[in-house]
């Protein structure tokens, strides 16, 4: 069953999906057993993604069936951290109210192994902030589909070097107009312009911070 969920969801069958999470669940499989082959089968989409083979809609419904997915097996979760790779801080910047590729990001990352703090969309510098603090991460990702809120991503940077954060935190931009430069322009560490990337640039940096020893999961 276990190879057949993975399929399932390469398939994009939500039906399927959630019909093989719901008899893994009666059958008491562990939820963190039932998560690893979802992981699995949207790793394999977002491979498929980036050779070109699916596209923007088909990372759409994959990231609308595993969080349905999720929604049945939280009751089960039990703050099983066994399996986490860290918490990622994820908004929309302030003047910004797009949040698709923000909502596609987020369904990657938790498939991956991430804790994610999801603040929506027009977030004000302060709240990422606030958010850092409270959960501890040590990865952001400020996402925008406005060149007017370039200023808004620049601000936010600002926020955090006023608060003393800056120097703990990797901040990642994201959205199909950023780019090295507006990188560069509003101080950030690093960007994506598609999900997929943006994934693989969090798995990279804790990644890195583990082997340098610094404590990436809470």
């Amino acid at each position: 069953m276990k190879e057949q969920l993975a399929d399932a969801f390469v398939a994009l069958d939500r039906e399927r999906c959630l019909a093989l999470v719901r008899e893994s669940i009666d059958q008491g499989v562990p939820a963190t057993e039932i998560i690893d082959q979802s992981r699995i089968g949207m790793g394999r989409i977002g491979d498929k993604y980036a050779a070109g083979e699916y596209y923007l809609s088909e990372l759409v419904m994959a990231g609308h069936i595993f969080g349905e997915s999720m929604k049945l097996l939280e009751p089960l979760i039990d703050g099983d951290a066994t399996s986490k790779l860290g918490t990622v801080v994820v908004g929309t910047v302030a003047g910004d109210i797009h949040d698709l590729g923000k909502n596609i990001f987020c369904s990657l990352l938790r498939a991956e192994g991430f804790d994610v703090v999801d603040l929506g969309v027009d977030v004000p510098p302060e709240r990422f902030v606030e958010a850092v603090t409270e959960s501890g991460a040590r990865v952001v990702g400020l996402s925008c589909l406005l060149t007017v809120a370039f200023d808004a991503m620049r601000r936010t940077v600002e926020g955090f070097e006023a608060a003393g954060l800056r120097d703990r935190i990797t901040i990642l931009i994201g959205g199909s107009i950023v780019s090295e430069r507006v990188c560069a322009e509003v101080g950030a560490d690093g960007f994506a312009t598609d999900a997929v990337i943006g994934v693989r640039e969090c798995v990279r940096i804790v990644g890195s911070l583990a082997e340098a020893g610094e404590e990436v999961a809470s």
